[in-house]
């Protein structure tokens, strides 16, 4: 008669907070062989879909992964892992963000030019979130729209 195997999660699952329409991916490492592997967002039990995708990556190694995670995805997410006579589990908070809830940043920042005298030169960013007010700064001078020559 062998002893039942005992299952152990090495690894466990951990909060992330993510941006809106990245990939979200959770994994979970276990010691032991489980039967079954569910996923569960709350109470309710997560199922194959083209939005998400369950898989064994290793003996070792379960992931759920979230394609492009959407606002509603935001939430508790559990794993339980199950043998014939044991259940193991790990938790987490998937925070998934718009950029609003946050201080805004720069996507894309200002690039160096060369722009031959008397030439118009143009200077172009990208932020996220949704700042107040841009400001535009020259020499700690701030320049202020003149519908002429700063626009």
């Amino acid at each position: 008669f062998l002893a039942a195997e005992k299952l152990r999660i090495k690894r466990g699952l951990y909060d992330k907070q993510v941006p809106i329409e990245s990939k979200v991916q959770l994994s979970v490492e276990v010691e032991g062989h489980p039967k079954t592997v569910k996923w569960f967002k709350g109470n309710n039990e997560i199922s194959e879909a083209s939005a998400t995708h369950m898989e064994k990556v290793t003996e070792e190694e379960y992931r759920l992964t979230i394609n492009k995670a959407g606002l509603s995805d935001t939430g508790a997410y559990r794993v339980v892992l199950s043998t014939e006579t044991q259940s193991v589990e790990s938790n987490c908070q998937v925070t998934v963000t718009d950029g609003t809830d946050g201080k805004p940043g720069f996507k894309k920042g200002l690039a160096d030019q060369q722009v031959p005298k008397g030439s118009p030169l143009r200077l172009e960013i990208e932020v996220d979130g949704k700042p107040k007010d841009i400001k535009w700064y020259r020499n700690g001078d701030e320049l202020k729209p003149d519908g002429k020559k700063i626009k």
